[in-house]
């Protein structure tokens, strides 16, 4: 079948386009088309190669994997964490109706959870050092063990899917296997665990605010029952006498544990890595904060080095 193009003549109001340039012009359109698809093809537009540059682009990642085919991700494959043996903690009972992270633990295990975290934290157990070299540690912390290059500490909670999505763009971050992550936990879960322990690209940590609403149910920090309502007006909460009646907010409202938990968590981190913390004693850069539903582009410590350096040469200049 062939299909023909006519070019009439034009109106008066238009330049005359003679049959022969109208054939140039659909000649130099065809040519442009072909030029263009040769170049998408090129370039690998419409399909990637598995081992392409582009591969390891955490915003192309995220588009591919994650939105196009999250039933295909490998970050969710199930590990089992090994920690030392001087320092265990299992849970046999859970309540039926609780789901993998939001269950409550009975009253009879919160006080080995809590002795769990403490040795936990004394501890400060870091893995894959076999792989890329010995940190300082309490029984050991002199300047000839390695250092890490760069530090990032993550603030986690309880959500395992947004963990699971920052740990996978980590792992494509260009010279991560020079870092060391902190995860600074205020939730105990055997899942977030057996996530963390699947890494294998650097050399990670576990440490655990020891003030969390899961280790005080009932109690401050935790919620104890006799406090104020959040939205109660403070003259009806010094008429019911509840328990922090004299102490409203700003804003009059009283304290909602599962808020404050996160500004305190926060504090006792930063506090307890400056002043406690052994495998950063000699580490002179700076820390990246992050938390457990962010997302890290590939360069993030380059631009991290980067700007520290430009940093300092403003200072001396």
């Amino acid at each position: 079948m062939r299909i023909k193009v006519r070019c009439f003549p034009t109106t008066s109001f238009f330049l005359p386009i003679t049959r022969p340039m109208c054939r140039q012009i659909l000649f130099f359109l065809s040519v442009l088309l072909v030029v263009l698809l040769l170049v998408l093809i090129l370039s690998k537009f419409w399909r990637y190669s598995e081992f392409s540059e582009y591969e390891h682009s955490n915003v192309f990642w995220l588009w591919k994997d994650v939105i196009l085919s999250p039933a295909d991700s490998l970050w969710l494959k199930p590990v089992h964490l090994q920690y030392p043996k001087n320092i265990r903690f299992v849970i046999n009972k859970s309540l039926e109706t609780s789901g993998p992270l939001s269950h409550l633990l009975p009253l009879s295990s919160i006080p080995n959870l809590r002795q769990y975290i403490s040795n936990i934290n004394k501890v400060q157990y870091v893995k894959n050092e076999d792989l890329y070299g010995q940190l300082p540690t309490r029984d050991n912390f002199n300047s000839t063990r390695s250092s890490p290059k760069h530090v990032m500490i993550i603030q986690v909670h309880n959500r395992s899917i947004e963990l699971s999505l920052l740990i996978e763009s980590l792992r494509r971050t260009k010279g991560i296997e020079t870092a060391l992550i902190i995860f600074s936990h205020d939730f105990y879960s055997d899942e977030l665990n057996n996530l963390i322990g699947s890494i294998r690209f650097t050399r990670t940590v576990q440490i655990f605010y020891p003030h969390s609403m899961q280790l005080f149910p009932n109690t401050f920090p935790g919620t104890d029952p006799r406090d104020c309502n959040s939205r109660i007006k403070p003259t009806e909460a010094m008429n019911i006498e509840c328990l922090n009646a004299r102490w409203p907010d700003t804003f009059q409202h009283y304290r909602e544990s599962h808020f404050t938990q996160i500004k305190h968590h926060w504090l006792w981190k930063i506090e307890f890595v400056m002043n406690h913390f052994y495998p950063t004693k000699y580490y002179k850069g700076y820390f990246i904060l992050l938390e457990e539903d962010h997302f890290v582009v590939e360069d993030i410590l380059y631009m991290s080095e980067f700007i520290s350096k430009k940093c300092l040469e403003s200072f001396k200049n």
